[in-house]
């Protein structure tokens, strides 16, 4: 599969937000075409894991800086470079803002999914499935 190929270059480069939405809606477009789903699938279907009745497939808009951010914390704990510090902390920030989401940080993977849970259980066509994963949210 061509996502996880890509998830590495993410995490460690420069990409705007932009690009993570467009390659978002690309994917989606493409998912959407190869099960013939309704133009009016709610994205939080999409990228709802399977558990939760999605499709589970990863939103690289939020995945890209939660890794960059768990990447930076990692690297911040085994190199003591002068400058480093710095650098990570302002990688740390930019990341943090980026996991932002209406005043909440979405600093983790089972916060994200529980956000695209959320979304998908408080939509009509996702209400139903409420009860999917065997507890409501």
């Amino acid at each position: 599969m061509v996502i996880p190929k890509v998830h590495h270059q993410l995490a460690l480069g420069a990409v705007t937000i932009g690009t993570l939405n467009k390659t978002d809606k690309i994917i989606r477009s493409t998912v959407r075409q190869w099960l013939a789903l309704p133009h009016d699938v709610p994205n939080a279907y999409f990228h709802a894991t399977v558990k939760d009745g999605g499709l589970g497939i990863p939103s690289l808009r939020w995945l890209a800086p939660l890794q960059r951010r768990g990447r930076i914390l990692a690297a911040r704990n085994t190199h003591y470079q002068q400058g480093f510090d710095d650098f990570a902390s302002e990688e740390l920030a930019r990341c943090t803002k980026r996991l932002t989401d209406h005043g909440r940080i979405l600093n983790t993977p089972e916060i994200l999914n529980k956000r695209w849970a959320d979304n998908l259980y408080g939509m009509i066509d996702g209400a139903g499935l409420k009860e999917s994963n065997g507890t409501l949210h």
